[in-house]
Protein backbone atom coordinates (compact mmCIF):
# COMPACT_ATOMS: atom_id res chain seq x y z
CA UNK A 1 0.00 0.00 0.00
CA UNK A 2 1.35 3.45 -0.93
CA UNK A 3 1.77 5.86 1.95
CA UNK A 4 1.86 9.63 1.52
CA UNK A 5 4.57 11.67 3.19
CA UNK A 6 2.61 11.93 6.45
CA UNK A 7 2.13 8.17 6.57
CA UNK A 8 5.78 7.51 5.82
CA UNK A 9 6.87 9.97 8.52
CA UNK A 10 4.46 8.43 11.01
CA UNK A 11 6.18 5.06 10.65
CA UNK A 12 9.17 6.66 12.41
CA UNK A 13 7.15 8.38 15.12
CA UNK A 14 7.17 11.76 13.38
CA UNK A 15 4.15 14.00 12.85
CA UNK A 16 3.54 17.34 11.10
CA UNK A 17 4.78 20.29 13.11
CA UNK A 18 1.99 22.15 14.88
CA UNK A 19 1.97 24.82 17.58
CA UNK A 20 2.28 22.28 20.41
CA UNK A 21 5.20 20.56 18.72
CA UNK A 22 6.90 23.87 18.01
CA UNK A 23 6.50 24.98 21.63
CA UNK A 24 7.93 21.68 22.85
CA UNK A 25 10.92 22.18 20.55
CA UNK A 26 11.33 25.78 21.75
CA UNK A 27 11.41 24.65 25.39
CA UNK A 28 14.09 22.10 24.57
CA UNK A 29 16.10 24.72 22.66
CA UNK A 30 15.89 27.02 25.67
CA UNK A 31 17.07 24.28 28.05
CA UNK A 32 20.11 23.73 25.85
CA UNK A 33 20.83 27.44 25.42
CA UNK A 34 20.32 27.54 21.66
CA UNK A 35 20.68 30.96 20.02
CA UNK A 36 20.81 30.37 16.25
CA UNK A 37 18.20 32.21 14.20
CA UNK A 38 16.93 28.86 12.88
CA UNK A 39 15.60 27.77 16.28
CA UNK A 40 12.97 30.53 16.20
CA UNK A 41 9.56 28.88 16.55
CA UNK A 42 7.63 31.06 14.04
CA UNK A 43 10.33 30.36 11.43
CA UNK A 44 9.80 26.62 11.89
CA UNK A 45 6.03 26.98 11.73
CA UNK A 46 6.46 29.22 8.67
CA UNK A 47 8.35 26.43 6.94
CA UNK A 48 5.51 24.01 7.67
CA UNK A 49 2.91 26.48 6.37
CA UNK A 50 4.80 27.34 3.20
CA UNK A 51 4.02 25.73 -0.13
CA UNK A 52 6.05 22.72 -1.29
CA UNK A 53 7.40 22.03 2.21
CA UNK A 54 6.36 19.85 5.14
CA UNK A 55 8.02 19.82 8.54
CA UNK A 56 7.90 16.69 10.69
CA UNK A 57 8.99 16.35 14.30
CA UNK A 58 8.98 13.84 17.11
CA UNK A 59 10.90 12.45 20.06
CA UNK A 60 13.37 9.68 19.31
CA UNK A 61 15.45 8.05 22.04
CA UNK A 62 15.01 11.08 24.31
CA UNK A 63 15.92 13.64 21.62
CA UNK A 64 13.70 15.84 19.47
CA UNK A 65 14.27 15.63 15.73
CA UNK A 66 12.90 17.89 13.02
CA UNK A 67 12.86 17.11 9.31
CA UNK A 68 11.87 19.37 6.44
CA UNK A 69 10.54 17.64 3.32
CA UNK A 70 10.32 19.45 0.01
CA UNK A 71 8.84 18.43 -3.33
CA UNK A 72 9.67 20.95 -6.02
CA UNK A 73 9.10 20.10 -9.64
CA UNK A 74 8.90 16.43 -8.65
CA UNK A 75 12.32 16.55 -7.02
CA UNK A 76 12.08 15.38 -3.43
CA UNK A 77 14.51 16.34 -0.67
CA UNK A 78 14.41 15.71 3.07
CA UNK A 79 16.86 17.11 5.61
CA UNK A 80 17.26 17.70 9.33
CA UNK A 81 16.60 21.36 10.07
CA UNK A 82 19.06 21.28 12.99
CA UNK A 83 20.82 18.43 14.83
CA UNK A 84 18.79 16.22 17.18
CA UNK A 85 18.11 18.09 20.41
CA UNK A 86 20.16 17.00 22.31
CA UNK A 87 22.55 15.39 19.83
CA UNK A 88 22.24 11.62 19.72
CA UNK A 89 23.60 8.98 17.36
CA UNK A 90 20.51 6.85 17.91
CA UNK A 91 18.13 9.72 17.14
CA UNK A 92 20.15 10.61 14.05
CA UNK A 93 19.98 7.02 12.80
CA UNK A 94 16.17 7.09 12.96
CA UNK A 95 16.03 10.56 11.39
CA UNK A 96 18.23 9.41 8.51
CA UNK A 97 16.02 6.38 7.87
CA UNK A 98 12.96 8.63 7.93
CA UNK A 99 14.59 11.11 5.54
CA UNK A 100 15.45 8.27 3.17
CA UNK A 101 11.88 6.98 3.32
CA UNK A 102 10.52 10.42 2.42
CA UNK A 103 13.10 11.23 -0.26
CA UNK A 104 14.91 8.02 -1.26
CA UNK A 105 16.80 9.54 -4.21
CA UNK A 106 18.25 12.50 -2.31
CA UNK A 107 21.35 13.07 -0.21
CA UNK A 108 20.51 14.21 3.28
CA UNK A 109 22.03 16.89 5.48
CA UNK A 110 21.75 18.91 8.65
CA UNK A 111 20.84 22.31 7.28
CA UNK A 112 22.09 24.44 10.19
CA UNK A 113 24.47 23.38 12.95
CA UNK A 114 25.87 25.58 15.72
CA UNK A 115 29.25 25.62 17.44
CA UNK A 116 28.06 23.55 20.39
CA UNK A 117 27.12 20.61 18.14
CA UNK A 118 29.75 20.82 15.40
CA UNK A 119 32.22 18.39 17.00
CA UNK A 120 29.50 15.74 17.13
CA UNK A 121 28.37 16.65 13.61
CA UNK A 122 31.88 16.13 12.21
CA UNK A 123 31.70 12.52 13.41
CA UNK A 124 28.63 11.82 11.25
CA UNK A 125 29.51 14.04 8.28
CA UNK A 126 30.27 13.06 4.72
CA UNK A 127 33.26 15.33 4.21
CA UNK A 128 33.97 18.61 5.97
CA UNK A 129 31.04 20.69 7.24
CA UNK A 130 30.40 23.70 5.04
CA UNK A 131 30.79 27.14 6.59
CA UNK A 132 27.74 29.39 6.24
CA UNK A 133 27.54 33.14 6.79
CA UNK A 134 27.44 33.71 10.58
CA UNK A 135 24.45 34.95 12.53
CA UNK A 136 24.99 38.56 13.60
CA UNK A 137 24.05 39.42 17.19
CA UNK A 138 23.35 42.91 18.54
CA UNK A 139 23.01 44.54 21.92
CA UNK A 140 19.71 46.43 21.43
CA UNK A 141 20.47 48.84 24.29
CA UNK A 142 23.62 50.01 22.51
CA UNK A 143 21.87 50.27 19.16
CA UNK A 144 18.99 52.25 20.65
CA UNK A 145 21.37 54.82 22.14
CA UNK A 146 23.53 55.31 19.00
CA UNK A 147 26.03 57.08 21.22
CA UNK A 148 29.50 56.19 19.96
CA UNK A 149 31.18 57.41 16.79
CA UNK A 150 30.82 53.88 15.41
CA UNK A 151 27.11 54.63 14.86
CA UNK A 152 27.67 57.93 13.04
CA UNK A 153 26.30 56.74 9.67
CA UNK A 154 23.26 55.11 11.28
CA UNK A 155 22.54 58.28 13.27
CA UNK A 156 22.67 60.39 10.12
CA UNK A 157 20.33 58.10 8.22
CA UNK A 158 17.83 57.84 11.07
CA UNK A 159 17.85 61.62 11.52
CA UNK A 160 17.26 62.20 7.82
CA UNK A 161 14.26 59.87 7.70
CA UNK A 162 12.82 61.66 10.72
CA UNK A 163 13.43 65.03 9.11
CA UNK A 164 12.01 64.23 5.67
CA UNK A 165 9.10 61.91 6.48
CA UNK A 166 6.23 61.43 8.90
CA UNK A 167 6.69 57.90 10.28
CA UNK A 168 4.04 56.14 12.36
CA UNK A 169 4.41 52.65 13.84
CA UNK A 170 1.69 50.30 15.05
CA UNK A 171 1.47 46.64 16.05
CA UNK A 172 0.20 44.35 13.30
CA UNK A 173 -2.76 42.09 14.10
CA UNK A 174 -4.71 39.39 12.35
CA UNK A 175 -6.75 42.00 10.49
CA UNK A 176 -3.53 43.32 8.94
CA UNK A 177 -2.65 40.04 7.22
CA UNK A 178 -3.79 41.25 3.74
CA UNK A 179 -1.73 44.45 4.15
CA UNK A 180 1.32 42.45 5.23
CA UNK A 181 0.97 40.12 2.25
CA UNK A 182 0.65 43.03 -0.16
CA UNK A 183 3.75 44.67 1.29
CA UNK A 184 5.70 41.41 1.14
CA UNK A 185 4.71 40.91 -2.50
CA UNK A 186 5.66 44.49 -3.41
CA UNK A 187 9.03 44.05 -1.69
CA UNK A 188 9.64 40.76 -3.50
CA UNK A 189 8.79 42.18 -6.92
CA UNK A 190 10.96 45.26 -6.40
CA UNK A 191 13.94 43.27 -5.13
CA UNK A 192 13.65 40.57 -7.78
CA UNK A 193 14.13 43.16 -10.50
CA UNK A 194 17.40 44.31 -8.95
CA UNK A 195 19.11 41.27 -7.39
CA UNK A 196 18.79 37.52 -7.00
CA UNK A 197 15.89 36.84 -4.60
CA UNK A 198 16.82 35.84 -1.05
CA UNK A 199 14.47 32.85 -1.06
CA UNK A 200 12.56 33.61 2.13
CA UNK A 201 9.21 34.39 0.51
CA UNK A 202 7.57 31.03 1.27
CA UNK A 203 8.33 30.70 4.96
CA UNK A 204 7.79 34.41 5.58
CA UNK A 205 4.31 34.20 4.06
CA UNK A 206 3.71 31.09 6.16
CA UNK A 207 4.85 32.79 9.36
CA UNK A 208 2.60 35.79 8.76
CA UNK A 209 -0.43 33.51 9.12
CA UNK A 210 0.57 33.31 12.80
CA UNK A 211 -0.64 36.89 13.32
CA UNK A 212 -3.31 36.67 16.01
CA UNK A 213 -2.35 33.07 16.87
CA UNK A 214 0.93 33.70 18.70
CA UNK A 215 1.47 36.45 21.26
CA UNK A 216 4.42 38.53 22.48
CA UNK A 217 7.14 37.95 23.48
CA UNK A 218 7.23 35.02 21.03
CA UNK A 219 5.77 36.82 18.02
CA UNK A 220 5.76 40.59 17.56
CA UNK A 221 5.03 42.41 14.31
CA UNK A 222 4.94 46.11 13.48
CA UNK A 223 3.77 48.03 10.44
CA UNK A 224 5.45 51.32 9.52
CA UNK A 225 3.47 54.00 7.75
CA UNK A 226 5.52 56.65 5.96
CA UNK A 227 3.68 59.80 4.90
CA UNK A 228 0.41 57.92 5.31
CA UNK A 229 1.42 54.88 3.26
CA UNK A 230 2.33 51.44 4.64
CA UNK A 231 5.97 51.06 3.68
CA UNK A 232 7.62 48.58 6.04
CA UNK A 233 7.05 45.45 8.10
CA UNK A 234 9.16 44.18 10.99
CA UNK A 235 8.73 40.83 12.77
CA UNK A 236 10.57 39.10 15.61
CA UNK A 237 10.36 37.62 19.08
CA UNK A 238 12.04 35.38 21.63
CA UNK A 239 14.07 32.35 20.63
CA UNK A 240 14.44 31.89 24.38
CA UNK A 241 14.56 34.28 27.34
CA UNK A 242 17.51 36.60 26.83
CA UNK A 243 17.78 35.95 23.09
CA UNK A 244 15.45 37.61 20.55
CA UNK A 245 15.19 36.69 16.87
CA UNK A 246 14.88 39.54 14.36
CA UNK A 247 12.87 37.42 11.95
CA UNK A 248 12.20 39.74 9.04
CA UNK A 249 12.38 43.32 7.88
CA UNK A 250 10.74 44.30 4.60
CA UNK A 251 10.70 47.87 3.31
CA UNK A 252 9.62 49.49 0.08
CA UNK A 253 12.73 50.69 -1.77
CA UNK A 254 10.90 53.85 -2.81
CA UNK A 255 11.72 55.38 0.59
CA UNK A 256 15.51 55.91 0.84
CA UNK A 257 17.22 54.94 4.10
CA UNK A 258 14.00 53.41 5.46
CA UNK A 259 15.58 50.00 6.08
CA UNK A 260 18.17 51.63 8.36
CA UNK A 261 15.45 53.49 10.25
CA UNK A 262 13.26 50.40 10.70
CA UNK A 263 16.17 48.18 11.76
CA UNK A 264 17.21 50.77 14.36
CA UNK A 265 13.64 51.31 15.60
CA UNK A 266 12.90 47.57 15.80
CA UNK A 267 16.11 46.79 17.68
CA UNK A 268 15.30 49.65 20.06
CA UNK A 269 11.96 48.02 20.89
CA UNK A 270 13.82 45.00 22.28
CA UNK A 271 15.79 46.97 24.85
CA UNK A 272 16.09 45.10 28.12
CA UNK A 273 15.41 41.72 26.47
CA UNK A 274 19.03 40.56 26.21
CA UNK A 275 20.69 40.11 22.82
CA UNK A 276 19.09 40.08 19.36
CA UNK A 277 20.05 37.58 16.64
CA UNK A 278 19.51 39.31 13.30
CA UNK A 279 20.39 36.26 11.20
CA UNK A 280 23.10 36.23 8.56
CA UNK A 281 24.03 38.56 5.73
CA UNK A 282 23.79 35.61 3.29
CA UNK A 283 27.21 36.49 1.84
CA UNK A 284 25.68 39.50 0.10
CA UNK A 285 28.08 42.45 0.27
CA UNK A 286 25.38 45.13 0.43
CA UNK A 287 23.43 43.38 3.17
CA UNK A 288 26.64 42.64 5.09
CA UNK A 289 27.64 46.31 5.00
CA UNK A 290 24.17 47.38 6.11
CA UNK A 291 23.99 44.95 9.05
CA UNK A 292 27.55 45.51 10.21
CA UNK A 293 26.79 49.21 10.47
CA UNK A 294 24.76 48.36 13.57
CA UNK A 295 27.91 46.95 15.21
CA UNK A 296 27.23 43.32 16.10
CA UNK A 297 28.63 42.28 19.46
CA UNK A 298 28.96 38.64 18.41
CA UNK A 299 28.98 36.44 15.32
CA UNK A 300 27.63 32.92 15.75
CA UNK A 301 29.23 30.38 13.39
CA UNK A 302 26.88 28.20 11.36
CA UNK A 303 27.63 25.07 9.36
CA UNK A 304 25.79 22.86 6.86
CA UNK A 305 26.56 19.18 7.32
CA UNK A 306 26.09 16.53 4.65
CA UNK A 307 25.45 13.15 6.24
CA UNK A 308 27.21 9.89 5.52
CA UNK A 309 25.11 7.27 3.80
CA UNK A 310 26.42 4.28 5.78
Amino acid sequence: MYLGVEGRAAEFGLSPLDRDGAQRFARAAARHGKSLWYYYTPFLLGLERSTQRRVFTGEVDGSLVMLVYRNRRRRETCDLVVPPLPVSDAALAVARRAAHALAPQARHRIMWCDEADITWARSVADGDPVDQAPDLVYDPDRVAALESSAYRNVRKRVARVRREHAVAVRPAGREDLPTCRELLQAWFEARSEAIRPIGDMGYTRGALTLLGELEPPLFEAWLYEVDGRTAALSVGGDIRPGCVCFFCLKTLPSVPRLSTYVRWDSLSRWRGRGLVNDGSHLDRPGLAQHKRGFRPVAELPVWQVWLRTD
